[in-house]
């Protein structure tokens, strides 16, 4: 079990760590953490069952870090400390979820009470929780030896013979809509060959694919594919983006393990939103399929498509001034899912694919223009070197996005290096004073938690790390090199009281402050003879 302590006062978190190791010693206690700021950071490394938090405290006080550490520690019990015995008090430590808290000075027996408590609520909860992993991991076992049955059954009958009502109580979440898939593989010379691809593809949905796929049985060298989508809040546009990617992503690991150019063939049907509409979208999966074999531009088709249509304009327009912008901000993934539907819509109307090709070149080199524009340079071209069908035009796009994506990063980091240059001096500076996250992130204009973030990302360490380890180097040193006194050290190095820093610089070392003076000195005395 992992306990830890936030207060303010040093010696409140010394004396409940000390109870707690005392009476529970298989707990392991952290009591490092002095404000809820400093809390929050500890606790993303230290992952705590049980937090006990002070409420008043300087900066971040308990209640806000609690808020911010809940949604990162779904598990964790908290356990408020506070001086106050108010309803006002506990109507909000309620409200904010702590079922627990316990007023200043906590006595022995209530605190290893709470602690007990709170350990068997815990061993419940992780039962339970192992209970319904296996609940499900039964439930997906049954579900893929019964989805191909089912598939192919409502494929025969041309009709999807269980409602979207019926179909969300059995999942346990509520049906959006459904969309029909229909893949084909291109060079299956026989039917051996195809069972062994179709395990392939099997697998890749299985393992790869975050979105719900139920994969119907092998007919005729077809497999009908359909996708349930559970959130209200995605519209047709993104469904689409989402799925394109994900038949993207599949084709080209398919070329890749078998060897193959777009050796699977996939067709997608029109989207439905009552089980009514299954047989459609899945006709229209089988026309999008067929368009897809005799076309050659490209190896999938959202859709079946009536007849060319003239791309609009201003639509085209703006879809590349969207996405200019998205690179502008670094938003690499938008931009490229852009990029993906600027040569969709590109390809619906009537250009070939020399003409598709120019039309993205073009756009590639505007984009280059505005980036120097505003004094970032791009040194490299656009260049597509072969395009035989859309899906090569969009993997030259996407490797030139990613291209400028890293060029726009390294500046980035450059300027972030920059700053933490100063950061570092500022610390080197101050380090003999009491020091704060806070502080420090004031002094660069950043805020506390995204200061926090891009310290740990520069530096490898935590803030609070960096800091004690440029102290206890710095002690080390005047312990080997100067005459002068525990005491004295620990007050050059930004440590108020003696006894902590004894114990903090053994924790560092192995050694006390006097054991490790007196071991360098007897090495010292080596070296001389």
């Amino acid at each position: 079990m992992k306990v830890m302590i936030v207060d303010d006062e040093a010696i409140e978190r010394k004396v409940l760590a000390m109870i707690i190791k005392k009476e529970i010693p298989s707990a392991f206690v952290n009591n490092e953490a002095y404000n809820g700021q400093v809390a929050i950071e500890i606790a993303n490394e230290f992952k705590p069952d049980i937090v006990f938090m002070d409420i008043k405290m300087p900066g971040m006080n308990g209640f806000e870090a609690i808020k911010v550490m809940q949604d990162q520690l779904r598990h964790t019990k908290f356990v408020m400390l506070t001086a106050y015995d108010t309803f006002e008090f506990a109507r909000e430590a309620l409200r904010d979820g702590v079922k627990e808290y316990l007023l200043k000075p906590a006595s022995k027996k209530e605190v290893i009470a709470t602690c007990k408590r709170l350990e068997d609520e815990l061993s419940v909860e992780k039962e339970v929780q192992m209970k319904q992993l296996q609940l499900q991991t039964q439930y997906e076992h049954v579900m893929r030896r019964s989805q191909k049955e089912w598939i192919a059954s409502s494929i025969m009958d041309h009709v999807l013979d269980i409602s979207f009502a019926e179909w969300s109580l059995l999942i346990g979440k509520p049906i959006d809509k459904g969309i029909m898939m229909v893949c084909s593989f291109a060079h299956t010379m026989s039917q051996k060959v195809g069972k062994v691809e179709y395990r392939w593809l099997k697998t890749y949905i299985q393992t790869k694919v975050e979105r719900d796929f139920f994969l119907g049985p092998l007919i005729q060298g077809q497999v009908p594919i359909l996708n349930i989508s559970f959130s209200k809040q995605e519209n047709e546009q993104q469904t689409k983006v989402a799925i394109i990617e994900i038949i993207r992503q599949m084709i080209v690991q398919y070329d890749r393990e078998f060897m193959t150019k777009n050796g699977l063939f996939v067709g997608v049907g029109s989207p439905f939103y009552e089980e009514v509409g299954f047989t459609e979208s899945y006709n229209d999966a089988l026309i999008s399929l067929k368009q897809v074999q005799e076309n050659g531009a490209k190896p999938y088709q959202y859709g079946k498509v009536e007849q060319k249509r003239q791309y609009d304009t201003a639509e085209l327009l703006e879809k590349e001034k969207n996405l200019i912008h998205q690179v502008k901000d670094g938003h690499l993934h938008e931009a490229v899912l852009l990029l993906q539907l600027y040569i969709e819509d590109l390809q619906q109307g009537e250009l070939s694919i020399k003409a598709v090709a120019k039309r993205v070149e073009d756009l590639m080199v505007i984009l280059r223009h505005t980036l120097q524009e505003l004094g970032i340079q791009i040194d490299k071209r656009y260049e597509a070197k072969q395009t035989i069908n859309t899906m090569d035009i969009f993997h030259y796009g996407k490797e030139y996005l990613h291209y400028i994506d890293q060029v726009m990063v390294m500046l980035r980091v450059n300027h972030s290096q920059k700053m933490l240059v100063k950061v570092r001096e500022y610390i080197q500076s101050h380090y003999q004073h009491p020091i704060t996250l806070e502080e420090v992130a004031e002094q660069v204009g950043l805020s506390t938690f995204y200061f926090s973030k891009l310290f740990r990302e520069m530096f490898g360490v935590t803030f609070i790390q960096y800091v004690t380890d440029l102290r206890m180097d710095r002690a080390k040193q005047l312990l080997i090199e100067t005459d002068q006194s525990i005491k004295e050290v620990c007050y050059l190095v930004g440590y108020k009281d003696p006894n902590y820093f004894s114990r903090a610089f053994k924790k560092y070392t192995k050694d006390s402050p006097k054991e490790f003076k007196e071991k360098q000195r007897v090495a010292r005395e080596v070296n001389r003879l």
